[in-house]
């Protein structure tokens, strides 16, 4: 092989960097001028030339073992070896290649041997990923369980004459065609049913709310609006009548949609309707808000009875809320709950009038009939917990995939459901905008999900775990709390970072449930105090006097005694302004003598309880909590009572 003159540019692809720097265009590290200058037999020569270029070797690592190649064959032809007998002991030339480039690279500086590690690593990776974004672009969730048909089951099989809401929808559209314009409302088809149950307003007053506060003048101004609504209370009074609400939930009808402003109902809008908002999350419920207006009439009615005398009109209205209370929670969510305690609060408010003063227009058997009216209605939160099980149950199906044993994982078209629909209901309070990525990056996505997130079977189980924790909170009393380890709080809060973005569709999917049992357990205390309260009125008629003890009223008014709710022991008694005053002492155990804290501002429904109990609570705290005074519950001069 003979030496060739080489081009300028070869020779500086062929120079090392440093002698570049120093102006020295030198090519030595040009393997095949080495090989061409060896004075090699031909074969020998094109053998190192072929085991060099199959090394792949950077060009220096290829200088290097193009010399030691040469040193070798020169030593065994001074040895007396022919070419032919070197090339036979030298063996297969493409293992030779491999075996030098291996040791060669094992040679190479901790840096490179980093990188190539890194970069095989994340090739693998995006090969993994690739496989897995291949395979969710395939699969798709699985709705295998009409849920929401479950829940109906039984509103559709009602009877239609056994049914509330027809009679409701009825009050509702005698309402709205009997709304005049106003000023403020020059559109009378803008009107909303909130609008409808107003009522007249001095200012910022409404007057319906604050009926036996009002003056001579204020009470006119609400007999008439409520004598233009005579019909509208008949209406309800006779849906309150009836054993169920009997509303098919999520299906329906023009009529309801055109009461409550929704978009109308068409086959177009059917077909298109994402699989997600036909699940129960996304149920619409504006009637309950309706029928919270409708209960503020039926009170200030019941008020207003009360003033005129009118037993009997005060009384049905009495049984119109409390039927009303029953309607209003028959869904089986935990909202419906609230909402049935909050009717339930306003019937007992209306009973707090009537006795304060005006207790003579209800005889003896009527007193009892509005005990049993307000006993009958159940205030039970785990009534509500396997409708909020359900609903999670529905939202997984609509977002996960299923094997057919109970696993899966969140799928690409879930992902993206999850971010435009379900998130921004979920995060309502925390103003989460939908990011409406386009199909392909909600598929990039994916799999980061699939690796990260919990799977169907772990989300199902964590979720059964943390219901389990919740419901045994719920079965011990306020005095008695689990330790914080054991409740479904602390075991959020010792959840690593990780499990928190593992298991992140529990954070707001699982309901605030410590603070519906308490509004729950207010709602059960204060009925308490109104129970308690129409004995003593028993007693009262019968002796002309209040009792000097509770304990009088057993067993002839009531079977045994209420305890206190927030530390289990007897509830207190007193006589404040000629007016029986009955409490708790309160989160802060202390005996204030009857008297709510500042905050109430005189509304015990505002009380708030603390669970689990503080051993020390704030100034603003202390106070009793109050559940039942017909008279000045907050006043701190007393007369005779225990």
């Amino acid at each position: 092989m003979t030496l060739t003159a080489k081009s300028w540019w070869h020779r500086v692809r062929h120079t090392r960097p440093r002698d570049i720097l120093h102006g020295r265009i030198n090519g030595q590290l040009d393997w095949r001028q080495a090989v061409a200058g060896a004075d090699l037999p031909v074969a020998v020569a094109d053998t190192i030339s072929l085991v060099v270029r199959k090394t792949r070797l950077w060009k220096r690592e290829q200088l290097d073992v193009t010399l030691e190649l040469i040193a070798h064959f020169q030593d065994g032809l001074e040895t007396g070896l022919s070419g032919e007998e070197l090339l036979a002991s030298f063996g297969d030339t493409a293992n030779a290649a491999r075996l030098i480039r291996r040791s060669k690279k094992r040679g190479r500086p901790f840096l490179w041997q980093a990188w190539w590690w890194a970069s095989r690593s994340m090739a693998a990776l995006f090969a993994v990923y690739g496989i897995v974004v291949l395979l969710l672009a395939f699969d798709r969730p699985r709705i295998s369980t009409d849920y929401l048909a479950i829940l109906n089951k039984s509103s559709i099989s009602m009877p239609e004459d056994q049914r509330g809401w027809p009679y409701y929808q009825q009050a509702l559209a005698w309402l709205k065609a009997n709304t005049e314009a106003s000023p403020r409302r020059p559109n009378v088809s803008a009107v909303t049913v909130e609008d409808w149950l107003t009522g007249p307003t001095d200012g910022e007053t409404l007057l319906l709310d604050n009926y036996p506060k009002l003056d001579t003048a204020q009470r006119k101004v609400v007999d008439a609006w409520l004598n233009e609504r005579a019909e509208f209370l008949v209406l309800l009074r006779k849906a309150a009548r009836q054993p169920r609400l009997g509303l098919e939930l999520g299906n329906y009808s023009p009529q309801y949609r055109r009461l409550f402003g929704m978009r109308e109902f068409d086959a177009d809008v059917a077909e298109k309707k994402s699989a997600v908002e036909s699940s129960i999350y996304f149920v619409l419920l504006p009637h309950i808000q309706a029928m919270r207006g409708m209960a503020r009439v039926l009170k200030a009615d019941l008020q207003r009875s009360a003033f005129q005398g009118n037993g009997t009109a005060a009384l049905a209205d009495l049984r119109a809320l409390t039927g009303m209370a029953r309607h209003g929670g028959q869904a089986p969510w935990l909202v419906c709950g609230l909402v049935k305690c909050g009717l339930l609060h306003s019937a007992m408010e209306g009973l707090e009038t009537v006795l304060a003063a005006h207790a003579e227009i209800w005889s003896t058997r009527e007193l009892a009939q509005a005990a049993h009216l307000l006993a009958a209605v159940s205030l039970d939160v785990r009534d509500y917990v396997q409708g909020e099980k359900t609903s999670f149950f529905d939202l997984v199906q609509r977002l996960y995939s299923d094997d057919g044993r109970g696993d899966g994982y969140l799928t690409a078209a879930g992902l993206r459901r999850l971010d435009r629909e379900v998130l921004p209901v979920l995060r309502a309070g925390g103003n989460w905008q939908a990011n409406h990525f386009s199909n392909w990056q909600y598929l990039a996505a994916a799999p980061a999900t699939y690796f990260v997130g919990a799977s169907r079977r772990e989300l199902l189980a964590k979720h059964a775990e943390m219901w389990a924790r919740m419901e045994a909170e719920a079965e011990r009393p306020l005095w008695d709390p689990l330790p914080t380890e054991e409740t479904a709080a602390g075991q959020y809060e010792r959840m690593s970072p990780l499990a928190r973005l593992r298991y992140g569709m529990l954070d707001r999917s699982l309901p605030a449930y410590r603070a519906v049992r308490m509004t729950f357990e207010k709602a059960k205390g204060l009925r308490e105090g109104a129970l308690l309260g129409i004995a003593l009125q028993l007693y009262r008629r019968e002796h002309g006097k209040w009792p000097e003890s509770l304990n009088q009223l057993v067993p002839l008014s009531l079977p045994s005694l209420p305890i206190d709710r927030i530390n289990g022991g007897p509830l207190r008694y007193r006589i404040v302004d000629g007016q029986p005053v009955i409490y708790s002492l309160g989160v802060d155990g202390k005996d204030d003598g009857g008297v709510l804290p500042d905050y109430c501002m005189g509304d015990p429904w505002r009380y708030r309880l603390l669970w689990p109990p503080a051993h020390e609570v704030a100034e603003e705290e202390k106070g009793d909590w109050v559940i039942w005074s017909t008279g000045s519950a907050n006043s701190e001069t007393s007369s005779s009572g225990t």
